[in-house]
């Protein structure tokens, strides 16, 4: 497709949208085995990609020798770029890339330096159709299909300059009297579709930007990051560069806004989805030669909600949070060991008089427990809350060696009190 030299720049060439890509390249004078190629588009060079700028992350790359494992510089080849994710414009339109010999000094440690650039090329859906540039000035955009056999008796007058480029099929009858004289915009910033997602549900994010880049990505963290605009951001949950994907770099150029999803396909951090159930946070960070993910832009909270249905997957959920909290603290295990014997004594039902002087102590256990009774409410009741409590307790307590016991939980349905005791099961009650 290209081969970049200082001095043999090929004709721009067409290549179909999703088809590999060649890249010959000769650099016999300087090889290093730093030295690699990588596919970009033109906005993203933007006329600087000259010999010693540094270069960004690339849309798609290879060492020289053809993969990522160089050990031995090379001086000449063609590499293949196995259909690497190049697309046209939003539109459909034929996009301009181009391919960029540049270099990871292992002496100086200097990162990504343009050693040259090929012409560009166009990737197009239909190259079989793309029209040389040099053919006509002013070609137009989309041809009469069927153009008229009896043209009008009455012509516009006046025609207007800038006709619509996809006018409406079916124009209402009775338009309004008072029309929006600014259609809404996505809000500055980044915002979520929505306030609450369901458990497993694809988590859409929308962004507007005003400067952005191409090395814009967005993350999902805990409700409890709490870095700002302008702060340094630590590795996130989830994430996706701002044109949906998780590959080398990101392969849309420059993207000021849109909307992207995050979901469990196709993404290096797949073995992590869903997200647990809890609060989280959209946060829109930069990537770039000046800074390594810098915070652009944080969303408001927004909520996962628990599985609803019982299964080996929602059941680990609930024993994984039982011993993150266990862990953090392990005299929990005995206390919730105790008040599981104390709620069964007669019947599980998720209730303790506090009253009661046996009861001293368990406001504690029930205090901790909370949070995660709550989480879980659509799922398990509070009973079966506490009796999973006890047996993760149990377990993790035990010595290591080869008498463990496995303390399954493997029954559920119970069902709470209502109104058993005059004081609240959650009620810290003064014991005399």
């Amino acid at each position: 497709v290209a081969f970049v030299n200082a001095d043999d720049v090929t004709t721009p060439a067409c290549v179909e949208d999703g088809s590999d890509v060649v890249v010959g390249f000769e650099n016999d004078n300087n090889a290093e085995t730093g030295d690699w190629l990588g596919l970009y588009p033109v906005e993203a060079i933007g006329g600087d990609g000259a010999p010693g700028m540094p270069a960004l992350h690339p849309m798609n790359w290879v060492n020289s020798c053809g993969d990522r494992s160089c050990t031995e510089p090379k001086e000449r080849g063609p590499v293949l770029f196995p259909r690497p994710k190049l697309w046209v414009n939003a539109d459909g339109s034929d996009k301009a890339w181009v391919a960029v010999l540049a270099r990871f000094s292992v002496q100086s440690q200097e990162f990504y330096t343009i050693v040259n650039e090929s012409a560009p090329f166009i990737v197009s859906t239909n190259c079989a159709a793309s029209v040389p540039a040099e053919i006509t000035s002013n070609p137009t955009d989309s041809p009469t299909d069927h153009p008229t056999d009896s043209p009008t008796d009455h012509p516009t007058e006046h025609p207007t300059d800038h006709p619509t480029e996809h006018p409406t099929e079916h124009p209402t009858e009775h338009p309004t009297d008072h029309p929006t004289e600014k259609p809404t915009d996505l809000p500055l910033g980044a915002s979520t579709r929505k306030s609450e997602y369901a458990f497993k549900e694809e988590i859409g994010i929308s962004f507007n930007l005003e400067d952005a880049e191409i090395g814009d990505w967005i993350g999902i963290y805990d409700e409890n990051f709490s870095v700002s605009k302008g702060d340094i951001a630590g590795e996130a949950l989830f994430w996706v560069w701002n044109c949906g994907n998780t590959r080398d770099s990101p392969n849309c150029g420059i993207r000021s806004e849109g909307t992207v999803t995050i979901g469990s396909a196709d993404n290096e951090w797949e073995m992590r989805w869903p997200p647990t159930p809890g609060r989280y946070r959209a946060v829109i960070l930069r990537d770039s030669i000046r800074s390594n993910w810098e915070v652009i832009d944080v969303s408001p909270v927004f909520t996962v909600a628990a599985p609803t249905d019982i299964n080996e997957e929602s059941l680990s959920l609930v024993r994984s949070d039982f011993e993150t909290l266990i862990t953090k603290n392990i005299t929990l295990a005995a206390k919730f060991l105790r008040l599981a014997f104390h709620d069964c004594t007669g019947g599980c039902d998720g209730c303790v008089d506090l009253q009661e002087i046996k009861n001293r102590g368990l406001e504690l256990p029930i205090a901790e427990l909370e949070p995660l009774v709550e989480k879980y409410n659509g799922l398990l009741s509070r009973a079966d809350m506490w009796a999973m409590a006890a047996l993760v307790g149990a377990d993790i307590s035990q010595p290591r060696g080869d008498f463990r016991v496995d303390f399954k939980f493997d029954s559920w349905g119970r069902r709470n009190c209502e109104g058993k005791y005059p004081s609240s099961f959650s009620e810290t009650t003064e014991v005399a």
